[in-house]
């Protein structure tokens, strides 16, 4: 698909979605003494969010949204 003239892929999304999830999961997993109901819903977020901000930025700033997108999003909602 082709958002704002940056080519971008299914498999691609899906991927950065999971990886994101699990990696949030297993971060907040260690550093966070959240329930895992809790824990799940930051990792989902944080998911959703790299999900969007990699398929709406222009081509090659998704290396800097992304992760201040997501590192944003965790610190803000207190996860």
């Amino acid at each position: 698909y082709t958002l704002f003239g940056s080519k971008r892929t299914i498999e691609g999304s899906i991927a950065g979605f999971f990886f994101t999830f699990v990696s949030v999961a297993i971060t907040l997993s260690i550093l966070s003494p959240l329930s895992l109901s809790l824990l799940l819903l930051g990792a989902l977020i944080a998911a959703v969010v790299e999900t969007l901000l990699e398929a709406i930025s222009p081509l090659g700033t998704d290396n800097l949204t992304v992760p201040l997108g997501v590192a944003l999003i965790v610190f803000f909602l207190g996860f």
